[in-house]
């Protein structure tokens, strides 16, 4: 009896870990960052006209605005909603922590971080023909001299390619200590996906050195993050009122804090170590 019950309760408990993310998304699912769609376009200062924005082309409108002190030349220029890329187009971005449950005895389970990851959501499915689409994610990590670079770029066809680089914003001591270089990531961390359009970015622990949890472990917090994106030969032409090598930016995110969304641990009761 005694060996049936014991094959009953780790079968129970084999069960319960089947259907745990080890590696997966987080349990929340709600974005952090929310983007109004049809603004990539890079435009800094879109003049309006009776609810009608418009991109200012000629000197005539430059003119027309001098004269009257108010933007209401918008009959002059382009629609910016005829000019938004949606492959560039950010409507949502969540950040998340990857974790992995470990079984503790018989019926106990730790969740331990393993990563941060970062879904990026875009009007339209993240690819150009003939071009490529790129997104760089900008935060504060622990210290604000200490800041987060994350690059991916999307090519027409093929793996994403990017780097996650930590740099120090200060000549002094580098708050980033030795993790101040970049880290390239492939087509294993950055995944395009098409329900909902957009991007999956993975930033495992693991490529870095026992330093990152430092920066980016568990217990630490994000701050302040955003995301911004460029279609290259949008951004070579360059017109005036462009915003340096942006098509669309997202607003800052207050801050994540790193293993907060994880489920708790289940403790251990039965033959724990």
């Amino acid at each position: 009896m005694k060996a049936s019950r014991k094959a009953l309760g780790i079968a129970i408990v084999a069960a319960t870990l089947s259907m745990l993310p080890w590696a997966g998304a987080a349990a929340d699912t709600e974005e952090q960052i929310v983007d109004v769609a049809g603004d990539a376009h890079g435009v800094t200062q879109p003049y309006h006209d009776g609810g009608a924005y418009g991109v200012l082309t000629s000197t005539l409108a430059d003119l027309c605005t001098l004269v009257t002190g108010g933007p209401d030349c918008t009959g002059y220029g382009t629609p910016v909603d005829a000019i938004s890329s949606d492959e560039a187009d950010l409507l949502g971005v969540r950040i998340e922590t990857l974790y992995e449950a470990i079984p503790v005895g018989d019926d106990g389970i730790d969740y331990r971080a393993t990563g941060i990851g970062i879904n990026l959501r875009t009007t339209a499915v993240p690819r150009r023909a003939g071009d490529a689409v790129t997104f760089r994610t900008l935060a504060e990590l622990p210290g604000p001299e200490c800041k987060l670079n994350l690059y991916v770029s999307v090519p027409e066809t093929g793996a994403p390619t990017g780097d996650v680089n930590l740099h120090s914003t200060t000549t002094l001591a580098d708050p980033c200590g030795d993790l101040a270089a970049h880290t390239a990531l492939d087509g294993s961390n950055v995944q395009v996906t098409t329900s909902p359009p957009g991007l999956r970015i993975t930033v495992p622990y693991a490529l870095f050195g026992p330093s990152i949890t430092g920066y980016l472990g568990e217990g630490t917090s994000i701050m302040r993050p955003w995301v911004h994106s460029t279609i290259i030969a949008d951004v070579t032409e360059n017109p005036i009122g462009w915003a340096g090598d942006m098509l669309d930016k997202t607003p800052r995110y207050v801050g994540f804090f790193v293993g907060d969304d994880m489920p708790t641990d289940v403790p251990c009761t039965r033959r724990c170590p």
